[in-house]
Parts: structure tokens; C-alpha cells; sequence
């Protein structure tokens, strides 16, 4: 490879917008900004719906997403069959394939391949690389590989362990977003020790900006209102929501605290959680949002004074840099990701699925709310999760890739 010859890589995420994944969108972006030439290949799955007769044909189409910003994308729905899990696995794998051999047959070879996460993209990446000898990274970003607790483990099931075992086998490197993410691939594949190392997630430091002119009872606490509260995150069980209301509800009961909660997601949980609050007398001091949009995200982030997540398990956890790039101190559950994110400069740590303890670090973060310094917490992300500075990590990684 040239200096005039920018590289080359075909992005295969193992899910892409509109099902998720929009991290993986950005992370294209980022690369691509970075001097990449970036095409992604996107298998997405879609449910049957209506369409009885021709359920089983893939549909391909250009990406027309209104969030998509100068990215060359191709997307194929794939329908997926319900309870049908490992033909669904075997019909998606097979039509990620057919993307790339059709792509490369036009536009000839990548130097590499950019997987995101073994399930399944990895599985995919392994067949078509080892056939094409096209070396591939593979990024794993899933949470059950921390192997934190039965509910990560019991995600990962009997059948996938030889198909996860190929993609790691075969992957040139092995990236991982924290040291807790490796956990588990170690314990399926040990030989990936020795190309395994570990790129956090990044985050648009530009977007999520602190409030310019704070006024009134905006983004700095003065003690004057309830202290605010924010979670961002999907309403499941793994996202420890049940925790944090009954954590939360012990602050003012327990500890005399006046304070709101915010909580931004939605999910199969919602009703569930809502009843909870209820009960516990949570009613006008919990908000439930329902889903918002992350280009709507950030007057959420600039009116709160704290962040909390209180996840079972997390590879890293997105949503905490994105809140410490606003300049937001955190509470977030010891669960793999976050311990390796937050500093006592920034934060505080709870056990996970420990409401008692949960209530005590958030009790603790607001009684010592000052000695946090909103510039030293965005400085922080500012140094080590832009988006300049991990697509420059995953340059120079390729370029190691391809001068071997």
C-alpha cells in the first residue's frame, strides 16, 4: 500500500439501523473521516409482517436512512422466520456472504474486513475471508461476554459455541471495547490471548456538549429544586431498571434527598416499571419518556445534574461517556464496561442488582456533588473516547493488519 492509497474496508455489522446499531453507523463515519474508503454491508432482519408468500426472498436496497450522512451503505432486509433461531442464523449468515461476493465481484477486494461482534457478522466474515484471503478485525461489543452473572451466560447458548469459536479463530485481531468484554471469548476460544487487545467505544463529543449558558435551574444544581436524576436505556430486564426505582426511592425515605428521576427508553418492561413506581409512590418524582431519538437526546443530558445506569452486565456502556461528555458525574453498577470508564474523579460505582447499595452511591454522589468538576469530566472523554481519537486508533491497527 501506497501513502497515496487510502485504505479499504468493508464494514459487516451484525445489526444496522433501522433494527439498532447506529453506534456501528458512527464508528463508519468516524473511520471514514479518518481517511478509510468505508463501505457497509448490512444484513438486517425484518418480521414476516403481511408478506405470507414471499417471506423467505431477501430484499436489497440502497440505505436511504435520514440519519445516514455521507456514508456508503447497502442494506438487505432478511425476514426472519419466527422460532426458527438457528435457520434464521444460517439464512442471515448466508445473505451477508452473498453481499460481499457481490460487492467484491463489482468493486473488487477491501484490504480488510471491519466485523462487528462474532454473532453473527463474525460467522459470516469467517467463510467469506477464508475463501477470499481477506483479513478481517473483529469488534465485539456484546455485553454477555463479560460472563457477569447467569444472565450474561445464559444468553450465550450450547450451539453457538462452535460457530462464535470460527469467527475468533480466524479474525487477524480481536478488539474488544473493555477488558471485561474479553472475558468470555477467552473462555470459548483461549488462543485469542495473543491478538486480543481493547479499543473503547467512542462518542460525538461535538453533540454532547455541555448547556452553553446555563440559567435558572438548568444543568448546574444549586439546591434550590430537586436534584435531577437522568437514565438513558432500553426498559429490559438486564438494564436493572427495577433496581434503580427501588434504589431511588429510598433517597428521600432513607436519606432525606429531594430528588427527580428521568428515565429516557422504552422496552417490554415499561408497564411493568410504571406499576412499580406506582407502588412505591414514585408517582411525579419518576418520569417515564418513552423512546427519544439520539439526535433529541442532549437538552436530556444538559438539564440533569447526574447520570445513572444501573445494567446487570455492560461490554462499556455508550451512554455513560455520552453523559460525562456533557460534563455529568455518574453512578453506574460495577457490571464489566463501566468500572473501566469511571474515576472517583467522575463518579461513583455500586454493586449490580444491589438496590441498598445503589441508593447509597447515589445518596453519596449528591451529598458530595461538588467536588465534581464538569470541565475535568469532559476533559476526560474529550482525551480518550472522541471520535477522532478511536478512529485513529483503528487506523493505525489496520495499517498493522496489512504490512504484515
Amino acid at each position: 500500500m501506497t501513502k497515496s492509497q487510502p485504505i479499504s474496508v468493508i464494514v459487516l455489522p451484525s445489526w444496522y439501523p433501522p433494527k439498532g446499531g447506529g453506534f456501528f453507523r458512527e464508528h463508519s463515519q468516524a473511520i471514514r473521516e479518518a481517511g478509510v474508503n468505508v463501505h457497509v454491508l448490512a444484513a438486517v432482519e425484518t418480521g414476516v409482517r403481511n408478506d405470507l408468500r414471499n417471506f423467505l426472498q431477501p430484499v436489497d436496497q440502497q440505505a436511504k436512512d435520514e440519519e445516514a450522512v455521507d456514508l456508503p451503505e447497502t442494506i438487505r432486509m432478511v425476514r426472519r422466520i419466527p422460532l426458527m433461531n438457528r435457520l434464521n442464523t444460517n439464512r442471515w449468515v448466508k445473505s451477508l456472504q452473498e453481499m460481499v461476493e457481490t460487492h467484491i465481484s463489482r468493486f473488487g477486494k477491501p484490504d480488510l474486513f471491519q466485523v462487528h461482534s462474532s454473532m453473527w457478522a463474525g460467522l459470516a466474515a469467517e467463510g467469506i475471508a477464508r475463501k477470499l484471503q481477506i483479513p478481517y478485525v473483529l469488534t465485539e461489543h456484546r455485553g454477555r461476554f463479560t460472563g457477569i452473572g447467569k444472565q450474561a451466560d445464559n444468553l450465550i447458548k450450547s450451539w453457538h459455541l462452535p460457530l462464535l469459536g470460527k469467527g475468533f479463530r480466524h479474525a487477524s485481531k480481536i478488539v474488544t471495547v473493555s477488558k471485561a468484554a474479553g472475558n468470555r471469548i477467552l473462555q470459548i476460544y483461549p488462543e485469542a490471548a495473543s491478538k486480543m487487545s481493547v479499543i473503547p467505544n467512542m462518542t460525538d463529543t461535538a453533540f454532547f456538549s455541555p448547556a452553553k449558558e446555563p440559567s435558572g435551574d438548568q444543568y448546574q444544581f444549586s439546591g434550590s429544586r430537586p436534584f435531577r436524576f437522568l437514565c438513558v436505556t432500553s426498559l429490559e430486564e438486564i438494564k436493572g431498571i427495577d433496581i434503580l426505582l427501588t434504589a431511588f426511592a429510598g433517597l428521600n425515605r432513607k436519606h432525606d434527598i429531594d430528588a427527580e428521576l428521568v428515565i429516557v427508553g422504552d422496552g417490554p418492561l415499561k408497564k411493568q416499571l410504571q406499576r412499580q413506581c406506582h407502588g412505591l409512590g414514585l408517582d411525579g418524582r419518576v418520569t417515564f419518556t418513552g423512546f427519544v431519538q439520539k439526535k433529541d437526546l442532549l437538552p436530556y443530558f444538559q438539564m440533569a445534574d447526574a447520570f445513572v445506569l444501573p445494567s446487570l452486565f455492560e461490554s462499556f456502556g455508550i451512554v455513560i461517556i455520552e453523559a460525562m461528555s456533557c460534563g455529568l458525574p455518574v453512578v453506574a453498577s460495577r457490571c464489566g464496561g463501566p468500572e473501566e470508564i469511571i474515576g472517583s474523579h467522575c463518579g461513583l460505582l455500586a454493586e449490580p442488582g444491589n438496590a441498598e447499595a445503589l441508593g447509597v452511591e447515589m445518596k453519596n454522589l449528591v451529598q458530595q456533588y461538588k467536588v465534581y468538576d464538569s470541565k475535568c469530566i469532559r476533559a476526560f472523554v474529550l482525551r480518550n473516547y472522541s471520535q477522532q481519537h478511536i478512529a485513529n486508533e483503528y487506523v493505525e491497527l489496520y495499517k498493522q493488519i496489512i504490512d504484515q
